[in-house]
């Protein structure tokens, strides 16, 4: 499953190169550009539940939210999201970047380094598929009805794969207690008994 790749950019044409690179590498259909920060937050509140990657930009229009109070606002939804500030920070002496670093910003990127931006989608995607919702979804992928896989808790509340994923993607109680079951069990396995990996 390829991720979705949303930039939030009120500056950036859709024929930029890193852009049609991100078309062809992750497909046309998973690549966003939104010109209002209002809209981009949107679709990544509507989409949570999906694996994305955002690069957002700080400045946009007067009377829009900035990329400081966006990324605040992922951050109040999920820790999950890879977010990547993009912008021409070096014209700005003075902006604070505190709170990137406070609310897990995955990097900070000058936007006259280019084509770097792509690199740094790319090792944001790289992460995403070390995280366990993302290889849950790929073995999922595989299955023929994901609706039919349940699984039971101790409490007797049943999920389906589908629900799980979606736990494990907001970083519910239960989504964080699964997250956390699953590296566990698959961390005795690994070391019971001897295993060939």
């Amino acid at each position: 499953m390829k991720p979705q790749i949303v930039i939030i950019d009120d500056n950036t044409e859709f024929n930029e190169p890193f852009l049609v690179q991100s078309r062809k590498t992750y497909g046309s259909d998973n690549v966003f550009l939104y010109k209002k920060s209002k809209d981009g937050l949107d679709h990544i509140i509507k989409n949570m539940d999906k694996a994305m990657v955002v690069v957002l930009d700080i400045k946009f229009s007067t009377g829009e939210e900035n990329g400081h109070q966006i990324l605040e606002h992922v951050r109040q939804q999920t820790q999950l999201i890879p977010v990547i500030i993009w912008s021409a920070y070096g014209n700005s002496p003075k902006e604070d970047f505190t709170d990137f670093v406070n609310n897990h910003a995955f990097s900070i990127i000058n936007k006259s380094d280019g084509l770097k931006i792509f690199d740094e989608i790319q090792k944001a995607v790289s992460f995403l598929n070390l995280r366990v919702d993302v290889v849950l979804e790929q073995w999922l992928s595989a299955k023929n009805d994901r609706s039919e896989l349940i699984l039971a808790t101790k409490s007797g509340k049943t999920y389906s794969a589908n629900d799980l994923l979606k736990e494990i993607r907001l970083q519910t109680e239960q989504g964080i207690k699964l997250q956390n079951n699953i590296i566990y069990l698959a961390i005795d396995l690994l070391f019971q008994g001897e295993r060939n990996i």
